[in-house]
């Protein structure tokens, strides 16, 4: 897919994720939301092409895991009905860990490091808001055996009472791309103590 087919996709990508439907305020419009039991993160995107596969345990209070995909074209159109065992084209798993954004973007850095086929595409770097502050950090890597290779961004968002919003992208194209700066910048952290 060229540049400009990959940029209408992550445009949809960024206005669909709700549990409830479509946010209707104006910033969100058009979007669907996701927000786990706990109020830990409010994510946004477009539906489709996302799908939401893994909603947080509303069993367990801490439950708070999302995962999105996109699915490629090898699971849509494959001669057994997708069970090829392709990798998505795009998978977005949202969750909370312990730590500091900064030393967690370093620590994927330094796995990405040590697996073998590995590499690191963009070192640790600072997420900004819209007023210049330092939102999180992330970092980039590449796994290029086996094929097709598979890119990720690891985006670590702090949270005002100590600790990140994690959201991990896997994908075959490119990730660092502004639509995916975009979609990052919709999750919103700890949302109702804003």
């Amino acid at each position: 897919m060229g540049r400009g087919g990959w940029s209408a996709l992550v445009v949809l990508v960024t206005l669909a994720l709700s549990s409830c439907g479509p946010a209707a305020d104006g910033t969100h419009a058009g979007l669907s939301s996701y927000e786990p039991p706990g109020g830990q993160y409010r994510l946004h995107y477009r539906k489709p092409p996302w799908k939401l596969v893994e909603p947080a345990d509303e069993e367990m209070p801490e439950g708070d895991t999302a995962v999105l995909v996109i699915r490629s074209n090898a699971e849509k159109y494959g001669d057994d009905g997708g069970a090829t065992g392709a990798p998505h084209k795009y998978e977005l798993t949202i969750d909370t860990r312990g730590g500091s954004a900064r030393n967690l973007a370093q620590r994927a850095a330094r796995m990405a490091r040590r697996r073998s086929g590995e590499r690191v595409l963009v070192e640790p770097r600072p997420i900004e808001a819209d007023d210049g502050t330092t939102r999180g950090w992330e970092t980039l890597t590449v796994r290029d055996a086996p094929l097709p290779s598979l890119r990720h961004r690891f985006s670590y968002l702090t949270r005002a009472g100590g600790g990140v919003v994690r959201v991990r992208i896997t994908a075959v194209p490119d990730l660092d791309e502004p639509e995916i700066d975009e979609m990052i910048a919709l999750v919103e952290v700890d949302p109702e103590s804003e």
